[in-house]
């Protein structure tokens, strides 16, 4: 995957495609009005970009892309005015002579930056068009307004919306957004999301025919949006032969590269289209035949994020086909690049794509001679059979799922019993509609394979390969059954009350987590806060069936650095694990901007999701501070992990990753005692936090955050009821992993003795360690960076001239950090006498003659340590 970078270049792109009846047939359905022409062009790019037009002929794109309702289409705005920037003058509605687009733009958005260089041509070209354009400043301050338009022709007309009067009067809270208004005033149509030559030259010609047109997206239901591609003549297309990698340039004067091939029928082909890591090119192939029919085409793209094309297609007949390299929206796209062009045959099933999980076994020699095929089709409730054998050892299964599906595959013997000794020892793949492998297994129970409900990441063509351990190097052959399962979806929403459009939507692409991801437990206020970047934040939380749960999501405070930004409009989402929507909510009530999905039953017991963010998601205006908050009378969910022992003093390690997030010990204590817990970061980027349970297993303690680098500690808790306690340590990042280690201090409330230490004079930076025993303990303290008038002392050191009240001291002369990062670590070297008891510890630290901390503790055995951190600040 690469990031999309956008640049503020200025793209030269042409007005209007030219398409031929050789490139795509007319269909049957193709309006004659002109304006209907360009509206229907429109609608189907509108389906790829998740753009939507809102005009009084009819609305252009798929009604889920609809972000927001124009309560005045069709009707004249009435008397308004917009202030001119950087000296340009006010612009008025009594001003226009002519049909004007106001373009309502934020420097804050990528989407802008993509198409502010566009439009800006068009507006610089005006005598080519039927409207102006007027670049209308949304959200942003004056200063970052104006020095991003530093960049630009000052001959562009840039205005703003004092107090957002016309911004509140049309509804709009989306950028981009592109208005097209009559000389009276009148909203002929809103464009929102990216604008491209196809949207201008439909906006034009509804400014020469501003009444004229009707659109019913209904009649064009079946029509399929696909690339609009230039025109081809196979005479001077190049030949491209299967297993040769072809390199090219997509630019705005080269849009498009064609390339030959003579195939066969039931060729199972792999096509891919990859950009280097230098290329900004964001790929889009297309399969067409000679006559301009398209076969297939993938695109393969996250909103800002560029997945490499990839497809899978069984050629229908013999004879010679065509392949396009391009780019997303052909002629009207942006990016540009180098590209690879590679076509692989048996791509379905190839050596390539069978073994790009982590079989160790599993790259065929290159003198194999077995081949694939594609068995066939597939489908939900079917079985299949089908044989292994070394010439021919893997064989592909098609079927058509949609997001959100949950599917059981099983592969069993057809000839013996699957855990019978011999016989095939089969392996299985689920690939999906990209061409990537989504999951792949070897043995379940016995010697043969199952996908055991399994979640489709998207709408498409799925690929279930049934083969044998090892690939063409395995060596188990024989018959097959393959059976496939719709499980019923395992997210099912009950019906609530809480706002349930659209449920189903997949929000985690990929089932790939979100990079920060942050644990909530029931009754536990967390507050958060969310601007561009982040925009939206992530929690997780465990839940029972049949749980009740109300979470809220209030706003706490407007944008701290603008005074004009509105306060925080919260959005509330529940999913599933892998970002199945269950339910959301954006206002908890008609007067309230808080959010709030109340009285949800957990349908299943399970890991649950939780995405806070605000209206409006990635383009939202508001910012601002949060709390948030899971309302329930239902208990916790229990851990479900097993408890490890502990004995105070002594210490434990273990390793925490996404897989195994979280690990609980138990320790037995009495009433009366005090107890320290540190969990301290070894190795890795390691998050923690700690949590501590009562006999009862009712969470009584939490510490949410590191309290430096490397640590969490819950200090100097007393115990007030005896019994088994446990400290569970799990990850406050689940991104985060590593090692850590545990200990649990036994200790009395810390006092300070006047008599055992006072801060002296002078210091800079004073800590003490204090013991009560002939031991040798040893006190390190790390400096970053270090001074050169650092001192410390060591007593006990190898048991030598023992003395029964020991003390080292780390000191610096005062003055000597400006600002510096302090490790300290206890170390218990030597038993010197013999001793069973642990050793309690005093550690204190001063600052300028001032305590900043003190520890109490106990070290049980040689090598134990304990290790904490402080900084000084200037």
């Amino acid at each position: 995957m690469r990031r999309i970078r956008l640049t503020l270049c200025l793209i030269l792109l042409t007005g209007l495609l030219i398409i031929s009846a050789q490139t795509v047939p007319i269909h049957a359905q193709t309006p004659e009005n002109p304006v209907e022409q360009a509206a229907l062009r429109v609608h189907l790019q509108n389906q790829r970009t998740n753009a939507y037009t809102h005009w009084i002929g009819g609305p252009l794109g798929n009604l889920e892309n609809q972000h927001f309702q124009i309560p005045g289409l069709g009707e004249p705005l009435g008397p308004w005015k917009l202030h001119g920037m950087a000296g340009d003058p006010d612009l008025a509605s009594d001003d226009l002579t002519r049909p004007v687009l106001l373009s309502f733009w934020t420097s804050r958005y990528s989407y802008c930056w993509l198409v502010f260089p566009y439009l800006s041509e068009v507006a610089l070209n005006a005598d080519e068009y039927a409207f102006d354009v007027v670049f209308v400043n949304l959200w942003d301050t004056e200063t970052d307004a104006l020095g991003y338009l530093a960049h630009y022709s000052p001959d562009l007309y840039t205005v703003f919306d004092e107090n957002e009067q016309l911004i509140q009067r049309i509804n709009i809270n989306h950028a981009p957004t592109n208005v097209l208004l009559d000389t009276d005033g009148t909203i002929l149509a809103v464009h929102v999301n990216i604008i491209t030559p196809t949207t201008v030259n439909f906006l034009n010609v509804v400014a020469q025919q501003p009444g004229e047109g009707h659109f019913v997206a209904a009649d064009y239901a079946d029509r399929v949006p696909q690339a609009e591609l230039l025109p081809i003549e196979l005479d001077d297309t190049p030949p491209i032969t299967y297993n040769t990698t072809i390199t090219g340039t997509i630019s705005a004067e080269d849009t498009q590269d064609a390339y030959q091939f003579t195939g066969s029928a039931g060729d199972e082909l792999l096509i891919t289209l990859t950009a280097p890591d230098d290329s900004e090119l964001d790929s889009y192939v297309a399969l067409l035949t000679p006559d301009g029919e398209h076969i297939a085409e993938n695109d393969d793209i996250d909103p800002g994020i560029i997945q490499d094309a990839r497809m899978m297609v069984t050629l229908p007949a013999d004879g010679v086909y065509i392949v396009v390299a391009t780019r997303f929206l052909e002629n009207d796209g942006y990016s540009e690049g180098a590209y690879e062009l590679l076509i692989t045959e048996n791509g379905a099933v190839n050596d390539a794509a069978i073994t790009e999980g982590d079989q160790p076994d599993a790259t065929p020699p290159a003198e194999a001679s077995g081949t694939t095929q594609t068995t066939g089709t597939i489908a939900y409730g079917e079985t299949v059979t089908g044989t292994i054998f070394d010439t021919d050892y893997a064989q592909a299964w098609t079927f058509t799922g949609s997001q959100g599906d949950v599917i059981t595959a099983t592969m069993s013997r057809a000839d013996q019993a699957d855990d019978d000794p011999g016989g095939l020892d089969g392996y299985m793949q689920l690939i999906g509609p990209d061409g990537d492998i989504l999951i792949e297994v070897d043995d379940s129970q016995t010697v043969m394979p199952v996908i055991e409900t399994y979640e489709l990441p998207a709408d498409g063509t799925y690929t279930l390969v049934a083969t044998r351990f090892a690939f063409a190097n395995g060596l188990s052959t024989g018959a097959y059954t393959l059976t496939l399962e719709h499980v019923a979806a395992l997210t099912t929403p009950p019906d609530t009350g809480a706002s349930a459009t659209g449920a189903g939507t997949n929000w985690l692409p990929n089932n790939t987590l979100p990079a920060d991801l942050y644990w909530i437990n029931y009754n536990e206020q967390v507050a958060g806060s969310l601007a561009d970047d982040p925009f939206d934040q992530w929690y997780i939380f465990q839940g029972t069936a049949g749980d009740v749960i109300t979470i809220q999501m209030n706003a706490t405070a407007a944008d701290a650095n603008d005074e004009t930004a509105p306060a925080l409009d919260p959005f509330l989402m529940l999913t599933t694990l892998n970002g199945l929507e269950l339910a959301h909510n954006d206002d908890a009530s008609d007067t309230s901007t808080g959010a709030a999905i109340t009285d949800f039953t957990l349908p299943v017991s399970a890991t649950y999701l939780i995405r806070a963010t605000r209206y409006g998601l990635e383009n939202g205006p508001s910012t601002g501070d949060y709390t948030l908050i899971i309302a329930t009378e239902a208990p916790a969910a229990a851990a479900n992990i097993p408890s490890s022992p502990i004995i105070p003093g002594q210490i434990v390690t273990g390793s925490l990753d996404l897989q195994q997030s979280r690990a609980r010990y138990f320790l037995t204590v009495s009433a009366g005692d005090w107890i320290t817990i540190s969990a301290q970061r070894t190795s890795g980027d390691l998050d923690l936090e700690l949590q501590l349970y009562d006999p009862a297993e009712e969470l009584i303690v939490i510490h949410p955050r590191s309290v430096n680098a490397g640590e969490t500690r819950i200090a100097h808790h007393e115990i007030t009821v005896g019994g088994i306690y446990q400290v569970e340590v799990r990850l406050n990042n689940l991104m985060s992993s590593g090692d850590y280690q545990l200990i649990v201090l036994p200790a009395a409330p810390t006092t300070v003795d006047p008599g055992a230490f006072v801060p002296a004079a002078g210091l800079g930076v004073e800590v003490v360690l204090i013991w009560n025993s002939a031991t040798d303990l040893d006190l390190s303290v790390l400096a970053d960076p270090p001074a050169a008038d650092e001192q410390t002392s060591h007593v006990n050191d190898f048991c030598a001239d023992t003395v029964t009240t020991p003390i080292e001291r780390f000191t610096q002369a005062a003055g000597s950090p400006v600002y510096t990062e302090y490790t300290v670590q206890i170390t218990y070297q030597l038993n010197c006498t013999g001793q069973s008891e642990p050793v309690n510890f005093l550690l204190a630290i001063a600052v300028d003659g001032e305590v900043v901390d003190v520890i109490g503790g106990t070290l049980a055995r040689e090598g134990d340590t304990y290790t904490t951190q402080f900084s000084v600040a200037p």
